[in-house]
């Protein structure tokens, strides 16, 4: 009974001491976290608040907050976002936002319901993490980003670590020939932010539609199993985004049409005037110049079977949109069982029936003396003369 008094005395006295401090602090700890916040905010940043209040987790309830860095052209604005702090030294805050929109100088986010919790490591060595989950990233009927978790490490470090996620995504984009489809499911997303960008992505299934490009083909429709894409943002001399893609069982409309498909390339910028850092290039300053060729281009395609095979190797220069200098592609085609290989080609709708023939033609009119391939095709293009075989096609 002595110790049942004692436990019960202890109890009262605690309360006493502590819930004036409770009280206090749920009253004085939102204008103290604004006020950290705001002292600490980058360069060119500004943070903007509306009612806040707190929580009975000791926690801050914002009903409208917004951050703006008006230097990079990017906004936040969160509705309902709630920070409540953890009994833990390695979990110290918990948070969750209902709905909220990113704006950057290109493009427009919403995101929806999206919770989480920081991750502390070390804090002298600024090891702090974000883990969540997000249930939508939607860009104006753009892009679809559906259910993701992350791990974000480095989050106040230079080098930052990012790991996610997602049940599936859904992109759409305008290419110079017309509207690109892009469903990948199981999606996985590895990447690394330094100085330089890398990330590797693989994905279970995806396709392609192809269908609205040049005249349209409803047949243009592509399936993949299987997906790696590979690919970084590197500085040597000029920036380099050097790519590597892998997909298995290709499919289209008209049925399967390989076994796999291997891509590598290298983008190229030029007509930089000054020495940029990679935010400079992902976020396209004019100084920073612009993609311009695109080299190194090897694809290699195998037929369901294995009897046939394509391969198409290509240097492109000056050939994305607005290049400002004249189009130079210097290309080779070679072929195993060439006329199925084109004919599926062409059945797909990859490749126009009229320029399928005329290249089916030059292909069986040039044997290849090795032992992979039985005929290759040179095509180069000039401005808007292409010739193959040396020929121009008319």
């Amino acid at each position: 009974m002595k110790i049942l008094r004692i436990f019960i005395y202890l109890s009262i006295t605690l309360l006493i001491i502590f819930v004036p401090i409770y009280s206090a602090a749920r009253i004085l700890l939102p204008d103290w976290l604004k006020g950290y916040i705001s002292s600490s905010l980058p360069e060119g940043s500004e943070l903007q608040i509306g009612d806040m209040e707190s929580t009975p987790k000791m926690g801050v309830s914002y009903k409208n907050f917004v951050f703006k860095n008006n230097e990079q052209n990017f906004h936040i604005h969160l509705q309902d976002f709630i920070l409540e702090p953890n009994l833990s030294f390695s979990q110290p805050a918990n948070f969750s936002i209902n709905s909220g929109i990113i704006t950057t100088n290109k493009a427009e986010f919403s995101v929806k319901n999206l919770s989480g919790k920081i991750l502390i490591g070390s804090y002298k060595k600024k090891d702090i993490a974000v883990l969540g989950n997000i249930s939508e990233i939607k860009e104006m009927d753009k892009s679809i980003f559906n259910n993701i978790e992350f791990l974000i490490n480095g989050i106040f470090n230079k080098q930052k670590n990012i790991n996610a996620t997602a049940e599936y995504i859904d992109f759409k984009f305008i290419s110079p020939n017309g509207l690109v489809k892009l469903k990948l499911s199981d999606v996985n997303i590895i990447g690394n932010i330094l100085e330089q960008l890398a990330a590797k992505i693989n994905a279970k299934n995806l396709t392609v539609d192809l269908s609205a490009i040049g005249r349209g083909n409803p047949n243009r429709i592509l399936m993949g199993e299987n997906i790696l894409l590979d690919f970084e943002l590197i500085e040597k001399e000029n920036w380099k985004m050097p790519i590597n893609f892998k997909a298995d069982k290709i499919k289209a409309i008209s049925g399967e049409i390989g076994s796999r498909v291997d891509l590598k390339a290298e983008g190229i910028w030029k007509n930089s005037t000054i020495k940029c850092e990679l935010y400079d290039v992902i976020s396209k300053r004019k100084e920073c110049g612009r993609l311009i060729d695109v080299v190194g281009i090897d694809l290699k395609f195998k037929d369901t079977d294995n009897k046939g095979a394509f391969e198409f190797s290509a240097d492109g220069f000056c050939v994305t949109p607005n290049a400002g200098c004249q189009q130079i592609i210097n290309s080779s085609i070679r072929t195993k069982n060439t006329a199925e290989v084109i004919s599926k080609t062409m059945i797909s709708g990859l490749i126009d029936p009229i320029l399928g023939g005329v290249l089916l033609g030059a292909l069986l009119s040039s044997p290849d003396n090795s032992e992979i391939y039985d005929h290759n095709a040179k095509i180069k293009v000039i401005g808007n003369r292409i010739m193959l075989n040396g020929k121009p096609i008319i």
